[in-house]
């Protein structure tokens, strides 16, 4: 049983670098929690920085993504911080760029 939010989106990561694996893709975790993304993805021409969100349950065909830092400061991601916020809905990854 997934006892918490932070277990949630830790499961979500794993699943989104097993998918960029699967395709070919290296992926690499920054050690400390500091950093802005969950994951680096090389697909061997270009580093991407990856920020994976979880959805919140819909509101009719409208699905949410918080798209902030998780640090309790309400300010959207620095335009150069991620390249691409990531989730999965109804089983698709979906890209916020």
């Amino acid at each position: 049983m997934i006892a918490n939010s932070t277990q949630v989106g830790t499961i979500l990561e794993m699943e989104f670098a097993a998918a960029c694996m699967e395709r070919g893709g290296m992926v690499s975790r920054p050690i400390a929690d500091c950093y802005p993304y969950d994951l680096l993805v090389d697909n061997g021409s270009c580093l991407y920085k990856i920020q994976v969100r979880t959805a919140r349950m819909p509101i009719g065909t409208v699905w949410s993504v918080r798209l902030t830092p998780g640090n309790g400061i309400l300010k959207l991601y620095a335009p150069d911080s991620v390249d691409f916020v990531v989730t999965k809905i109804e089983g698709l990854w979906r890209f916020v760029k």
